[in-house]
């Protein structure tokens, strides 16, 4: 990708290049119709001298030879020669001194000479086409060179200086971070477009801070609002459950509406969760050693592990020291845990690696690919699992991104890999 200043470089030695090309045949053309005027003044010019002079009145027939042996551009030739008189003309001669024929400007006129009609003919030698061709197109070529390297000169030492506004605004974004706030101090300039596009950029980013804090405050509030009653719904629909006088169908009903406040209460909970995070609520960081906080995570997990007859293994090459928040870190790890029981087979496998820079939680399941661009979006799924809330992997996801972890899926083996590099 080039930068403005190079794309605006290319289109000026493009258009410096399209009209040399299209002036250099005019040129040319003006060129030599001067320079043809000029040597048919002085063919004129000469004709005059020759004939106010009258020296060719006093020559006699036997004089001729020696004259036109001496005089290369003024000659005097017997009337015999059919030529066109009275009007220059061009023509080409045979130079024996540079062997090669070559273009003049010649004017016939009839004279008499000892009582006998002869012709007059003065001529001028041109500068080959070919020669001015190359000398025309040598000085365009020149010019080019000269033009390309000023561009390139110019654009070197005035773009840096000129657009200097323009990539401080630049860096200004680019640092920018929508969820830690705080609105961006653009420099002032003295140009009219960069100070539009920062008053612009000013404008939408105070939009966009006051629409995403409102966003934060009303996911807080409604969260803390509804886990109150979401609690007493669950407990009373409990105590419903234990009434043995109840009949099959109907605690068949209630345990579905159970299990669906039970869920909205994880996604609550979970969404209260995700809005922490975006609070960066969890900014005290600590030394871990992740082999010790997985080993102290592992077995709350194991019971459920039981249920579904799966084996867990485990293989430790390298204990990682990370700077984390450790309340923020065992959350990540409970919840590909958790994701690696609930989407397994009866019978199944989970494998827990740790090398010398990522953590793979592997597990048998489902035999084929889940959609890994979905994967880690709030509310994706790959199974309709009433006990799942769909925020599990977004908040991970979240989690990785405050700490500067990259966690990605992979399908390998038949198995679904969730990996974790730090």
């Amino acid at each position: 990708m080039r930068k403005l200043a190079t794309k605006s470089l290319i289109y000026y030695s493009l258009f410096a290049i399209l009209m040399l090309g299209l002036a250099t045949p005019l040129f040319f053309w003006i060129t030599q119709k001067l320079y043809l005027d000029d040597v048919d003044e002085a063919i004129l010019l000469r004709q005059k001298e020759f004939l106010t002079d009258g020296t060719y009145t006093k020559l006699e027939d036997k004089d001729l030879q020696k004259w036109n042996a001496f005089s290369r551009d003024i000659k005097i030739l017997p009337d015999t020669v059919n030529v066109e008189k009275g009007k220059i003309i061009q023509q080409v001669f045979y130079d024996k001194f540079a062997d090669e024929f070559e273009p003049y400007r010649v004017l016939y006129r009839e004279i008499t000479v000892d009582g006998h009609r002869a012709n007059l003919m003065i001529r001028i030698n041109l500068v080959e086409s070919e020669d001015l061709i190359q000398s025309i197109l040598f000085i365009d070529g020149s010019i080019v060179v000269i033009l390309l390297l000023g561009f390139v000169l110019l654009t070197k030492l005035i773009s840096d200086r000129l657009w200097k506004p323009f990539n401080q605004t630049l860096e200004y974004i680019a640092k920018f971070n929508l969820e830690k706030g705080g609105q961006p101090d653009f420099p002032t300039t003295n140009t009219l477009e960069f100070d539009r596009l920062n008053n612009s950029l000013n404008k939408l980013i105070g939009q966009n801070l006051k629409a995403f804090e409102r966003e934060k405050e009303f996911t807080q509030n409604a969260s803390h609002e509804l886990q109150t009653p979401l609690a007493v719904i669950q407990s009373k629909l409990d105590l419903f459950l234990q009434n043995k006088d109840l009949t099959e169908e109907q605690a068949h009903i209630l345990q579905h509406m159970y299990d669906a406040i039970s869920r909205l209460y994880r996604i609550n909970k979970n969404l209260l969760l995700l809005a922490q995070l975006e609070h960066d609520q969890f900014s005290q960081n600590e030394k871990l050693q992740l082999v010790s906080i997985i080993q102290d995570v592992l077995p709350y997990f194991r019971e459920q592990a039981e249920e579904k007859k799966l084996t867990i293994d485990i293989h430790f090459d390298y204990d990682i020291t990370i700077q984390t928040n450790k309340g923020m870190f065992e959350i990540m790890l409970n919840n590909l845990f958790l994701n690696a029981i609930r989407h397994n087979v009866k019978f199944g496998r989970i494998t827990i690696s740790l090398t010398k820079d990522q953590l793979v939680v592997a597990n048998s399941g489902k035999t084929e690919a889940l959609e890994a661009e979905k994967l880690f979006k709030r509310f994706s799924r790959s199974t309709e699992r009433a006990e799942s809330s769909g925020l599990g992997l977004a908040i991970s996801k979240k989690i990785a991104d405050l700490n500067g972890f990259i966690i990605s899926y992979s399908y390998l083996k038949n198995e679904h890999n969730f990996t974790i590099r730090f």
